[in-house]
């Protein structure tokens, strides 16, 4: 009775979660269409419009995050056969991934020769929300860098950084830290921290010490 309880409490949390997350773009979808509509000069229409496409995707996003969530809550253990070269994942995700024309993306060289262990899906699954987490909270100009480590590899970013009370805490499901950004629906470490576990493998994330931003490394031990 406990278990069926608590599926049915988290059924009612994500749904609740998701409808809240869904509210805000889903009206800023109305309010533009109607701004465009109205519109009596170019200018303001194509400003609309381009909006729309920010909501969009920021709506898009969030559908995609809540079924990787679901998926791997309900997965089966992974078999730990394959090898996948760090590099060209690492760029197809980079491809994959919205990155505003102001933010700069660089890749270790080193990664190419970075053979990573496990199913293709989930490390591509990984690899992606620890990256477009890193775009979330970029300043202007800014930019994020991946470098290979002994036993893994990290994302490096320029952003704010998390609190250090909230490190132990932001891979929790739903958790909302003082940094949140405006545009993202906090899901992103959650699911980077599940996948992550189902190829053996841990998220480490720690501040960067001589300038702001955070590092987040998927380590294998």
């Amino acid at each position: 009775f406990a278990k069926v309880e608590a599926a049915r409490r988290h059924e009612r949390d994500v749904t609740a979660f998701a409808a809240h997350e869904l509210r805000t773009p889903l009206a800023g979808l109305k309010t533009q269409a109607q701004i465009a509509l109205a519109a009596g000069d170019a200018a303001t229409r194509d400003g609309a419009l381009r909006r729309i496409l920010v909501s969009v995707d920021r709506t898009a996003r969030l559908v995609r995050q809540l079924l990787a969530l679901a998926k791997l809550e309900a997965s089966a253990p992974l078999a730990l056969k394959a090898e996948v070269e760090a590099g060209a994942l690492l760029r197809e995700v980079a491809q994959l991934s919205a990155v505003p024309a102001r933010i700069g993306v660089s890749l270790d060289p080193a990664l190419d020769a970075l053979r990573l262990k496990g199913d293709r899906e989930t490390l591509h699954l990984v690899l992606r929300n620890l990256h477009e987490n890193a775009i979330e909270h970029m300043p202007e100009g800014g930019s994020i860098i991946w470098r290979r480590l002994p036993n893994g590899l990290c994302v490096e970013d320029e952003g704010p950084g998390i609190p250090e009370e909230e490190l132990p805490r932001v891979t929790e499901r739903f958790f909302r830290g003082r940094n949140k950004s405006a545009s993202g629906s906090g899901l992103g470490l959650t699911i980077a921290s599940m996948a992550a576990r189902r190829l053996g493998a841990r998220i480490e994330l720690e501040n960067r010490e001589a300038r702001p931003g955070l590092r987040a490394a998927l380590m294998w031990s």
